[in-house]
């Protein structure tokens, strides 16, 4: 009996053992040896066609942390984004949420159209606000024909309008995604608490600080971490609506680390950037999960 049971457990781990191959195989392709040979190529002068490349160390992350402006302004710009998009969308999200959690005419309805930018393609996204930003866009003629010539304004042509104009229609894309992560996390806090604190005189604001938002802080982490690693990351938009301009107003790290591998063909110095760009992310991903968690309330 002990050999039988013996023997088919060898089986049963035989079987397992063959059953991850496959898995393993493919993760190894796409993740661990791309990786690999990026982590390789940040240490070398590779321009992506070239076979002929050398190893040139730290000089790739050197120039990037002394000798790049245009690295040193990118990522500045895209700390600027990033905090701009990050506190205009969760208000805008948290506004939208308690609209529709207390309950409006046509509330599904609401949730319904607010959300379904979420779901739609960037490019397409991006095409279509083009078309309506522009100079001579949708906007601007709809702005002139109506007697408002004055309004009309060049949005994504303007050095100080474009990357407000940008961080806006990134919030109209994810406004209802984000504002249904928070009605989850507001239908999750029990009734009876909400009206213990009724009844001991809680209401508007201390009802808000003290109650729900504790309460629903396990939303706002996920909500927060997926804003900081959205708007760290953002690329589509920018690259189809201005291609970085105008006069790079709008090139955020993202783009810079693509016209530095596929534009100027300085692949090698393009991944170096790359990964030290991947390190910001995470650890500031890292701080904020640490942070938010630790204000979480269990019930």
């Amino acid at each position: 009996m002990t050999r039988r049971r013996s023997g088919f457990q060898r089986k049963e781990f035989t079987n397992s053992i063959l059953s991850m191959i496959p898995a393993t195989i493919l993760f190894a392709t796409i993740i661990l040896i791309p990786l690999a040979l990026n982590l390789f190529f940040a240490f070398t002068n590779y321009d992506g066609l070239d076979p002929s490349f050398s190893y040139v160390g730290f000089d790739n992350f050197s120039k990037l942390l002394l000798k790049d402006p245009l690295f040193i302004a990118s990522m500045t710009r895209t700390i600027f984004y990033s905090l701009l998009s990050m506190s205009m969308g969760i208000l805008l999200q948290f506004a939208l949420a308690m609209v529709l959690y207390k309950g409006v005419f046509l509330a599904g309805f609401f949730k319904a159209v607010f959300y379904i930018p979420s779901m739609l393609s960037m490019v397409i996204v991006s095409i279509s606000w083009k078309g309506i930003l522009r100079y001579g866009g949708v906007l601007n003629h709809l702005l002139r024909n109506a007697g408002f010539s004055n309004l009309a304004f060049d949005w994504l042509g303007d050095v100080n309008l474009v990357l407000p104009t940008i961080v806006l229609i990134s919030q109209w894309v994810y406004m209802g995604y984000g504002a249904m992560v928070l009605i989850g996390g507001l239908n999750s806090i029990p009734l009876e608490l909400v009206e213990s604190a009724q009844l001991d005189g809680a209401s508007g604001a201390r009802m808000f600080f003290s109650i729900t938002l504790p309460l629903i802080m396990h939303s706002v982490t996920v909500l927060l971490f997926m804003h900081i690693t959205g708007s760290l990351t953002m690329f589509a938009i920018p690259f189809i609506m201005t291609q970085g301009g105008p006069r790079n107003a709008t090139e955020l790290i993202s783009l810079n680390i693509y016209n530095n591998a596929f534009v100027y063909g300085r692949v090698g110095y393009a991944t170096a950037e790359a990964l030290l760009f991947t390190i910001v992310v995470a650890a500031v991903g890292i701080f904020q999960l640490n942070a938010t968690r630790k204000r979480e309330v269990q019930y």
